[in-house]
Parts: C-alpha cells; structure tokens; sequence
C-alpha cells in the first residue's frame, strides 16, 4: 500500500507506505491517492480507513504528572505533532510528562526507542534544557521541590511515533568534589602550569547554575586555558590545561 500527493502520476509525491496498513499526518482538503498493489492475482480485498487519535500528553499545557523518586510508564507517541514554540532540530512526535523532584540528588530518565529531554520552565516557548543532548537518556542533578518538564521525542521528523517505555531513577555516584558552585577550588594566583580537570558527563550543571557559557583565560606571560560546561550541554573532557606559549 502507497499513498501518494500530487495531480499527475508522473509528479506524485509519496507520503507514506506499508506492507498491510499506512499512517500519514492529513492537511484538511487535500488530496491523498492510495495505491494497492501486489506482486500476483489475489483474492478480493477491502480497504478501510480511519481518523487515528492522538496522544492526551502531546501538547506542552497537557503533560502527564510522574510520581514517586522512581518508576516507569508506558506510552506512545504515535500521531503525536509538534506544538508552536518546540523546536529540537531534527526530533517530531513529542509527549510531555511533568515530575517534582523528592530530594537533591542525580537522577536518569531512560527510555530505549526515543529521545529524552529534561527542561526546566512553565512555557513551551521559554524552557531551559537542565539535562545533556538528546538520547535514550538524560542524566539531571535535580532540586528538591524543583518542577522538570520532560519531552519524549521522536527520532526523526520523518517518524510518526510508536510505544515507549520511560523509567527515572536516582543514581548515586561520587563527584571530584568540585562538581557544584559552592564548592569551586580556587586555582589562586600561581604562575601558569599544568592542571588535569576531568569533567563528568554525568553532570553537565547544578540547579541554580548560570544561563550563559563562560570561558576564560588566565593572566601572567603564559596562558591557561578553563573550560567551563554550559547548562543542559555537554561538557569538554579537558585532560590537561598547559601554558600556552606567544608567538613572536
């Protein structure tokens, strides 16, 4: 089965296609020709068609509420749309859950057939990404009482959706000791030299953290070169941060 836009059959245009059944988003008056085909002589058949439904969570206003430090959800996003205001690149077929976190702590959202983003913000228009980019899980150092908006994502535009399972758990492992603010380490006011920072993927911000990057530079004859993660991206794993020399 084909279906197929277009007024001439030398400029059609295919839309969707399937061995026994085909989904495909409809613009109201248009036209849509639908192409049975097969490969000998067959029996008699009937072709049915049907308005599919939508996801109750599709839109942003409409998420549905995640309980508990941990648990899992099935759902689909199959005949999901996009919403004005969201745009994740190349991502479609977006569901939307809301969670409050319990406590201070690392938490994963993990999902294996789609996309999962992390966002803090009341608005579809005016979220801010607290987790790493898109993939099949998102590692979020969350706030207790904080509100996370979390998005299920397509792979593809070109998608249309499917099942899903979504869990969220804490995760508990060690940090440098200087993973939040608070506990920066001053770097003093040594001359430039050698200095290994390791930067997590695991925890690309804290809450609280600021919107914009940073980057610096370091005084004296030589240079010393910082990187600094900016929130919801990933983070530049630095293995070593020499003096750079002038050039005469």
């Amino acid at each position: 089965m084909h279906v197929f836009e277009g007024d001439a059959i030398v400029a059609l245009r295919e839309v969707a296609s399937s061995q026994w059944q085909a989904t495909l988003f409809a613009e109201e008056g248009s036209t849509c020709r639908v192409r049975v085909s097969g490969v000998s002589r067959a029996a008699p058949m009937e072709l049915r068609w049907t308005p599919a439904g939508r996801p109750v969570n599709t839109d942003f206003a409409e998420a549905l509420v995640l309980e508990g430090a941990s648990g899992s959800v099935d759902g689909s996003s199959a005949g999901a749309t996009l919403e004005p205001g969201e745009a994740f690149g190349g991502l479609a077929a977006t569901t939307w859950f809301r969670w409050i976190a319990p406590s201070d702590g690392l938490w994963e959202f993990y999902t294996p057939a789609h996309r999962v983003l992390v966002f803090e913000g009341g608005e579809v228009t005016a979220l801010r990404l607290v987790g790493q980019i898109p993939s099949s899980s998102a590692y979020v150092p969350v706030g207790a009482g904080r509100e996370y908006c979390v998005a299920m994502a397509g792979r593809d535009a070109a998608g249309l959706g499917g099942e899903y399972t979504l869990r969220w758990y804490e995760i508990h492992r060690s940090d440098a000791g200087n993973d939040l603010f608070e506990a920066a380490e001053s770097l003093g006011d040594a001359v430039p030299s050698e200095r290994v920072l390791v930067l997590k993927r695991a925890r690309p911000w804290s809450p609280g953290s600021p919107r914009k990057r940073v980057s610096g530079r370091g005084g004296g004859r030589g240079r010393r070169r910082r990187t600094v993660c900016t929130p919801g991206g990933w983070g530049t794993s630095v293995k070593s941060c020499r003096p750079i020399r002038k050039c005469a």
